[in-house]
């Protein structure tokens, strides 16, 4: 398990179930993969370094607005939109193992340092033959001779998508709220 914005300035203890108490060495967050691969933030996760195994306190996920489900040996774990985030079969020995994906995180931004990106970006995302005419005619002073790019512009793509608009009548009407 992966722990994200470690803050290892946070210590004390925890009593285990032998009564015993463990050090606590930090508290941070682990990132989870929900329900349609969205991603949901465990937050205040202790960091043990004696514990082998990862432990979920039921109790602190009901604080922070999950709802905790046991039922026909079946534990549930439903995130604050009421979407299922854990399911997990009661095993034999009466613990419920929890195997849920922790998500790597990735840089989604990069530094990049192509030119033509820079000018697409600072003239409003404007079309790059567009932009091959200003700094080939001299149009604009100190913009250097921009190149067609073959990569897409995720900006300009969604910029470019239609809504549709809502339908004036439907077949289904609710009855009551939700």
């Amino acid at each position: 398990m992966a722990l994200t914005q470690l803050d290892e300035g946070v210590h004390g203890t925890v009593r285990s179930g032998d009564g015993s108490r463990i050090e606590i060495h930090g508290v941070g967050s682990v990132v989870m993969q929900g329900h349609q691969q969205q991603h949901k933030v465990l937050t205040d996760v202790y960091y043990i370094r004696k514990l082998k195994s990862n432990i979920v306190s039921l109790g602190q996920l009901e604080e922070k607005g999950f709802k905790v489900t046991l039922e026909d040996g079946k534990l549930c774990v439903f995130d604050q939109e009421h979407a299922p985030l854990i399911s997990s079969p009661r095993t034999a020995n009466r613990l419920y193992t929890v195997k849920f994906g922790l998500v790597s995180l990735v840089c989604l931004l990069a530094k990049s340092d192509d030119e033509a990106w820079r000018w697409h970006a600072r003239f409003g995302h404007m079309k790059f033959t567009a932009l091959r005419n200003l700094s080939c005619k001299g149009m604009v002073e100190g913009m250097p001779i921009v190149n067609r790019v073959e990569q897409v512009c995720d900006g300009c793509v969604l910029g470019e998508q239609h809504r549709v608009p809502f339908p004036q009548a439907s077949n289904y009407r609710a009855n009551k709220g939700l």
